[in-house]
């Protein structure tokens, strides 16, 4: 019988949304590869070397080593894979990035044209093989479809724009992003903005002054005559509480209820103290952090966090678009 050898060699983008177009060209690849494995009797695990996938030639220093393709953009890759037989099968397995001028070579290389659609939202990827016979994989990373983008988010009564650009090839950056209400400026502040698999996270970097409101006003809190007092109280009801613990068990849970409900007050009072402090140091501008997620046609939801008028731990839910100029 001759045993005829094959790998699959996948372009993998991360996806966030239902099982995609790719995803299920990928499962169908891998029943062929199961079913090619049995009809030739060879089992996983084969005693096959392990598979290697590279570049044929590194991406640029300037984009740290990373191959950058921006949406609506054609670049060709050549990878070099080792220990992937002849006869490779390749597929497009990704819906934003189209794979065109597919060529492999006799030692398992691979090259082609990557083409990203003009809308595609940014997001790493990868390149992956599946070694036929044991059905190992291998991935290689270090790919990153992005370019320049704008961000808008409404948080129901101001607006977040940012201008972001992942060209460089880095997958968390600062942008600035300018904060308004009613088509009018409320100013603008830098964020950390970091991109994952499935949407954003910004990080709102604050100023030496909104640091030194923020320690003045915990420490006014801290100090005030309102606080000092339920202290005062707290450590009077604490020590009514002391002997209970040395009487016998009948009396000791009769004896720590008599102060509970001071305790409970105290409980109470202090809570509201410390949610006046929390609102205190809020912004007065915009929201410190927001998480994003990506969903099709461009749109992003989620929710921000530390917003004006707002506790530290409430979120407000938000919407946006996401565009490539």
């Amino acid at each position: 019988m001759n045993r005829k050898l094959f790998a699959l060699c996948v372009v993998a983008s991360s996806s966030v949304f239902a099982e995609s177009a790719w995803e299920k060209k990928l499962a169908e690849a891998r029943a062929q590869a199961a079913a090619q494995r049995q009809k030739l009797g060879l089992k996983n695990d084969t005693k096959l070397p392990t598979p290697e996938l590279d570049f044929s030639q590194p991406p640029p220093e300037a984009t740290g080593g990373t191959f950058v393709l921006g949406p609506g953009s054609k670049r060709d890759v050549a990878l070099k894979g080792t220990n992937l037989p002849p006869g490779s099968v390749f597929i497009v397995a990704s819906d934003d990035v189209g794979v065109s001028g597919e060529k492999s070579g006799a030692n398992g290389s691979w090259s082609a044209t990557f083409s990203a659609k003009p809308n595609a939202l940014p997001r790493a990827f990868e390149v992956r093989a599946v070694q036929a016979g044991s059905g190992r994989e291998v991935s290689l990373g270090r790919f990153l479809l992005g370019g320049k983008h704008t961000l808008v988010v409404d948080t129901g009564d101001t607006k977040l724009t940012v201008k972001l650009d992942f060209s460089g090839g880095r997958t968390s950056t600062e942008a600035p992003g300018e904060w308004s209400k009613g088509g009018k400026s409320l100013g603008s502040w830098q964020y950390t903005v970091s991109l994952g698999e499935g949407g954003l996270d910004l990080t709102r970097i604050a100023t030496a002054e909104e640091g030194q409101a923020q320690l003045t006003a915990s420490m006014a809190s801290l100090d005030s005559p309102e606080r000092k007092a339920l202290n005062a109280r707290l450590e009077k009801a604490t020590k009514k509480m002391e002997p209970c613990g040395k009487l016998p068990p009948a009396k000791m849970g009769p004896c720590f209820a008599a102060v509970q409900p001071e305790m409970d007050a105290i409980n109470v009072e202090m809570k509201k103290l410390n949610d006046q402090a929390d609102l205190a140091g809020a912004p007065k501008v915009g929201c410190n952090s927001l998480s994003l997620n990506f969903t099709p046609a461009g749109v992003v939801d989620g929710d921000a966090q530390r917003c004006p008028g707002k506790k530290s731990d409430e979120r407000v839910p938000v919407k946006g678009t996401f565009t490539t100029p």
